[in-house]
C-alpha cells in the first residue's frame, strides 16, 4: 500500500511541477515578493499531499525561535524534504 501511495504522490507531483514551472514562467513581472508567493503554494501544496496521500506530516518545533529579520538558515540535507518544508516554513527575505 505505501508503494501505491508513493506512486500516487509522484505522479501528482509531476504534474504539479510541470503546471507550477509553466505557472512561475508567466508570472516573471510580477514583482519579487508576489512571485514568491505564488511559487511558493506549490511547496505547501506538496507538503498538504504528502500528508493526505502519504500520511507524512510537518512539525515545527522552535518556531518562536526563528528571527523576524533577514538571516542566514543552514540547514543538513537529508533529503529533497528539505526544499519543501523551508520554503513553506520560513518567509522570503
Amino acid at each position: 500500500m505505501q508503494i501505491f501511495r508513493s506512486f500516487i504522490f509522484l505522479i501528482v507531483y509531476a504534474i504539479t511541477a510541470i503546471l507550477f514551472s509553466v505557472i512561475g514562467v508567466l508570472i516573471w513581472p510580477l514583482p519579487f515578493k508576489q512571485r514568491y508567493w505564488v511559487v511558493s503554494r506549490w511547496a505547501v501544496m506538496n507538503i498538504w499531499l504528502l500528508k493526505v496521500i502519504c500520511g507524512l506530516r510537518l512539525e515545527v518545533e522552535g518556531r518562536e525561535n526563528i528571527p523576524k529579520e533577514p538571516c542566514v538558515i543552514l540547514c543538513k540535507h537529508q533529503s529533497a524534504w528539505e526544499t519543501l518544508a523551508l520554503q513553506a516554513v520560513f518567509p522570503p527575505q
